[in-house]
């Protein structure tokens, strides 16, 4: 099982290789608002584990052991993220929200958390109008219940 800082870490290094041929430390520091010496030992711990390819001072490049966690671990987040805005949630918290749940669901939940939200858009296309209409009649429903 990989930890919640091994996916923090592969998913900040491929967001950053998305811009550049290698990710750099201070890129990835600031990514995840820790110090660069922070990273540096990180990066050494997970080239030791094969997830990445890294040289000091050269950057940082994922092996396909990491980019398979990685593209996995930003498939989670993304779904989580648009099923935050189907309900309504403001952009700045449904990122932030993905981030501190993508971590903490079970295989079984994430993946029918992606077929759910992969059927909704798909269904609506892309207009969400409907969802949140939805969302607003059970709202009122619960304010008549109380």
């Amino acid at each position: 099982m990989v930890t919640e800082g091994v996916e923090d870490y592969l998913e900040a290094i491929s967001k950053a290789l998305e811009k550049n041929e290698k990710a750099r430390t201070n890129e990835i520091a600031l990514q995840l608002d820790v110090s660069a010496s922070s990273v540096t030992e990180m990066l050494q711990k997970l080239d030791k584990q094969g997830y990445i390819d890294y040289e000091k001072y050269q950057g940082v490049t994922l092996t396909n052991k990491g980019k398979e966690i990685a593209d996995d671990v930003i498939e989670t987040h993304e779904a989580i993220r648009r099923l935050f805005l189907m309900l309504g949630v403001s952009k700045e918290n449904a990122e932030k929200d993905a981030c501190k749940v993508e971590h903490h669901l079970s295989d079984e939940t994430i993946t029918q958390l992606k077929k759910f939200v992969k059927y909704i858009e798909e269904t609506f296309e892309g207009d969400l109008s409907t969802v949140r209409e939805i969302k607003t009649e059970l709202d009122k429903l619960k304010k008549q219940k109380k």
